[in-house]
């Protein structure tokens, strides 16, 4: 069923699924450009949950950091780009920064944006089937024949009032505008990253902590926050088992005793569990992040 939901609301916001994870738990939104920052410069390997758990990642930043202090330095020589794609220029202005590494995003441009934005309204239905057993004992060849293979109508109704998919990079130039920005120098230098991930693919670079093999997953950064307000998520199950419904139950925040009911269908009884979800405007809910292998970035 996350499955399915992560699938849903995947199409429903126009991204592809599997570069979309949903965030754990109900994450309220704080006024932090700080918050946000951290979320974008944590980077992960780990590309088969659903879930996305920033605080057990490592930092887009020091892997940065690395590239820069294990890579060779293998200039460029057209004018142009002679003096700002030295490996050494952007080793000063990494350090200049202080280790406050600034995304070119602030939270405030985030609250700004998200009252202009449209809301996603969907109700989505499929039907899912699981095998049990009686007993509750373990599956195995000699209780295969008590097995039962139980469906279970799923619906869900989704209302998000404003929802937006909001994108930041490193902050490499400098922005006078933004005012949120004036204590946060540039420290990221695109065309010099760019370099270096050209060097590694070609393994003229001398690399090793974070460096991604073949054999391993590419490691994954974080490139939009998907951010709703004004959400209302409603699910109903229903099955003949009432004792797969009471399972599903203890994951939900819900009283088995008051969400699980039962009617008469074709003859036939059928146990239904609803459970409900909401948030009031103006408390937005971090939905998920949108990831990107960090060797495709730039």
């Amino acid at each position: 069923m996350i499955g399915y939901w992560h699938k849903t609301l995947a199409r429903q916001l126009g991204v592809l699924p599997q570069s979309f994870k949903l965030s754990q738990g109900s994450i309220t939104v704080p006024r932090s450009s700080i918050w946000m920052w951290n979320i974008f410069d944590a980077i992960t390997a780990d590309t088969s949950a659903y879930y996305y758990n920033p605080d057990q990642h490592n930092s887009f930043a020091a892997y940065y950091g690395m590239l820069l202090f294990q890579a060779k330095a293998a200039p460029f020589t057209v004018p142009p780009l002679a003096d700002s794609c030295q490996v050494s220029n952007a080793i000063i202005v990494y350090t200049s920064a202080k280790n406050q590494y600034a995304w070119d995003k602030t939270i405030e441009q985030l609250f700004a944006k998200l009252p202009l934005t449209p809301g996603i309204h969907f109700t989505a239905d499929t039907v899912i089937q699981t095998i049990t057993d009686p007993l509750l004992r373990p599956l195995s060849i000699n209780n295969w024949g008590a097995i039962i293979v139980t469906r279970i109508n799923v619906s869900v109704s989704c209302d998000f009032g404003r929802a937006i998919v909001f994108n930041a990079r490193p902050y490499s130039v400098a922005d006078p505008n933004n005012i949120f920005l004036n204590n946060y120098v540039p420290w990221f230098k695109p065309c010099v990253y760019k370099k270096i991930t050209i060097q590694r693919l070609f393994g003229s670079a001398v690399l090793n902590p974070l460096d991604m093999k073949a054999s391993k997953p590419a490691l994954q950064m974080c490139t939009a926050l998907v951010v709703a307000d004004s959400i209302s998520v409603r699910l109903k199950l229903q099955s003949v088992s009432k004792t797969i419904l009471l399972r599903i139950a203890r994951f939900l925040p819900v009283n088995p005793d008051v969400a699980i009911t039962s009617s008469m269908v074709n003859k036939e009884l059928v146990y239904t569990l609803t459970a409900n979800t909401s948030s009031p405007a103006g408390n937005p809910i971090l939905i998920g992040v949108l990831l990107m292998p960090v060797n495709l970035f730039y």
